[in-house]
């Protein structure tokens, strides 16, 4: 009889060990999967159709940018008409985005995650100034706040963050950082009702919510991965993550993966070829792949 419960026991540990390991590792249901379509069988799909969108506005003004202080320096000169105002950041490296109030100038370090970026805001009310670490970029404006995101490294264990900054003050009002191990490279961002969706090159795409934030793993590359090239897209139903990963070993990976809003992975796919963008239509996947483009339709057995 305590033989019996024993192995009782024990079975039930092993059945509980291997859903927790399912779990952790975003093993996904075979109730669904993706088959192969014709692209003028679901809709008129162009090349161009999977170009990104720009989260950002049109510029009222022209703005220069150039190099100066021997290489250390960036120097932005915003143009308005007759207006003319001259700006100048620390870094070697110069970009700007526009918003409907103003422009939001910033410099860094090329490949140097340990040096600053500069922000400068101008708007015809106000100005401020911003420095954050490593090398940060805005990368969305929403409702009065731009979205920067501070890029992260698995090499040099650099964790990717999330910064939140009012556009009137330039105060920060939120902060997420992605809780990767040894640091993470986000090759993907996108935006869909308040939510924030991340690919990352450890193979995990992040649910940024609120205050929460969540992760779900979707495939990675054995060894070190020494490339990681994502595509990311999301809709009212799925997340749809396509990459190719490359490790010291030179060899190569490449695939779709699709998942439910909620990061419960449902689907994948393997690729011969690098794919070059990912969108999602109702039940289907569009890939741009080879200068092509190829549809799954996301079937539920």
């Amino acid at each position: 009889m305590k033989k019996a419960l024993l192995f009782v026991f024990l079975f039930l540990l092993l059945v509980l060990g291997l859903e927790a390991y399912k779990h952790q590792m975003g093993t996904y249901t075979s109730y669904y999967s993706l088959s192969e379509v014709s692209p003028s069988e679901i809709a008129n799909i162009t090349l161009n159709n999977l170009l990104r969108t720009n989260h950002f506005a049109k510029c009222s003004f022209h703005v220069d940018v150039g190099s100066a202080g021997n290489g250390y320096y960036v120097y932005f000169i915003i143009i308005n008409g007759s207006f003319k105002i001259n700006v100048t950041l620390e870094g070697v490296a110069g970009e700007y985005k526009c918003v409907p109030e103003g422009v939001i100038l910033y410099s860094y370090y090329l490949s140097d995650y340990w040096g600053k970026t500069h922000v400068f805001y101008y708007s015809y009310r106000k100005t401020w100034n911003l420095t954050f670490p490593s090398i940060t970029k805005p990368i969305y404006y929403l409702n009065g706040s731009i979205i920067f995101l501070k890029q992260g490294n698995e090499e040099l264990n650099v964790k990717p963050c999330l910064y939140w900054v009012d556009l009137k003050t330039g105060a920060l009002s939120r902060k997420i950082c992605l809780q990767e191990k040894h640091g993470a490279t986000v090759g993907a961002v996108k935006f869909l009702g308040g939510k924030i969706y991340l690919a990352t090159s450890t193979g995990h795409v992040y649910l940024v919510e609120g205050s929460e934030g969540r992760r779900a793993y979707f495939d990675s590359i054995w060894g070190i991965t020494v490339g990681a090239r994502l595509k990311l897209d999301v809709s009212e139903k799925y997340v749809a993550v396509a990459y190719s990963f490359a490790n010291v070993e030179g060899k190569e990976k490449n695939g779709l993966c699709v998942l439910t809003t909620s990061l419960k992975k449902i689907a994948c796919k393997s690729l011969k070829e690098e794919p070059q963008a990912v969108r999602i239509y109702g039940n289907t996947v569009y890939l741009q792949v080879g200068g092509k483009v190829k549809a799954y339709r996301i079937l539920g057995l």
